[in-house]
């Protein structure tokens, strides 16, 4: 698995989440797939695995993540000057039918509902 730099555009913090906006220009992660993310700027074995992050939205060429801060690697995913390094969308999305009410529910602290 690659892991590519990319530019962050902005970083909210809603409490304990936090939402990072970030350029991509790669294919656009369908809905209920996600992406391994680490921070930039610590390139070396700390933390040692990347982060499975729920793709949350995907605008054109912006794509963002929202977690909650749990513990040491979300925490450094949240610093300001943290950089970001993601690989493409993973996992098998799905496609969304209109035309009726859909529900999407997530429990993990990368998965909003």
């Amino acid at each position: 698995m690659k892991l590519h730099p990319v530019e962050v555009l902005s970083r909210e913090e809603h409490g304990r989440h936090v939402l990072l906006r970030y350029g991509w220009t790669g294919a656009a992660p369908q809905p209920g797939q996600f992406v391994m993310a680490r921070p930039g700027r610590h390139a070396g074995l700390d933390p040692f695995l990347p982060r499975p992050l729920f793709a949350h939205d995907h605008d054109g060429e912006v794509a963002s993540l929202l977690f909650e801060v749990r513990g040491r690697g979300t925490a450094l995913l949240a610093e300001e000057d943290a950089g970001l390094l993601v690989s493409a969308p993973l996992g098998h999305g799905f496609a969304v039918r209109s035309g009726g009410p859909v529900a999407l529910i997530g429990g993990a602290s990368g998965s909003r509902p």
